[in-house]
């Protein structure tokens, strides 16, 4: 009679035995399983930073599999602010679906060039005021081990609002008609 006793995946030990143990230092094992993780950093940048109203700006978010291992499945969300009017997307890998925001990156490698890419999105400013642009990583299917990078915010000033008022005055109350006024 041998029995064993499994604690997760990583460890097992016998818990009793009925014939005598010749080696009793055998009696338990373990292992280390190390898993593939990826730190995926998202930046963004912009190239008008303060945008007026009726022009274009673009967006460039840029994600880099900083490694140590692979990122496959990786997914990245960038919706457009309600100031602003879609005008096209430019990626360099993956596609981009405008109307949800979601930028399908798919796989990055762990070093060299395919381990970053980049979304360039055209958008036309339509409404004044403040404009905050936000893309963030949603899903990649290794860890990462840094998610303090996973997203990045600008937040840009747009075309300053003004109140304009005119008044006119002559401190006169009642005119003559006929009459010059000033």
């Amino acid at each position: 009679l041998l029995a064993l006793e499994a604690r997760g995946d990583e460890w097992a030990a016998k818990t009793a035995q009925t014939e005598r143990d010749p080696n009793p230092a055998n009696d338990a094992s373990g292992v280390t399983v190390n898993g593939q993780e990826a730190d995926v950093q998202v930046v963004t940048t912009v190239d008008r930073p303060t945008p007026l109203l009726g022009e274009t700006v673009t967006f460039t978010v840029t994600v880099t599999n900083n490694g140590p291992n692979v990122a496959t499945g990786v997914q990245v969300r960038d919706v457009l602010s309600e100031r602003l009017t879609f005008v096209g997307a430019t990626a360099s890998h993956g596609t981009y679906t405008a109307a949800t925001g979601l930028w399908e990156v798919g796989t990055l490698a762990r070093t060299g060039a395919a381990a970053t890419a980049t979304l360039q999105i055209r958008a036309t400013v339509t409404r004044a005021g403040p404009l905050t642009h936000l893309a963030a990583k949603i899903n990649q299917d290794q860890p990462d081990p840094t998610p303090t990078n996973d997203q990045d915010r600008l937040t840009l000033p747009g075309q300053p609002l003004a109140d304009l008022v005119v008044t006119k005055s002559n401190g006169v109350h009642s005119v003559v008609p006929d009459t010059e006024v000033t």
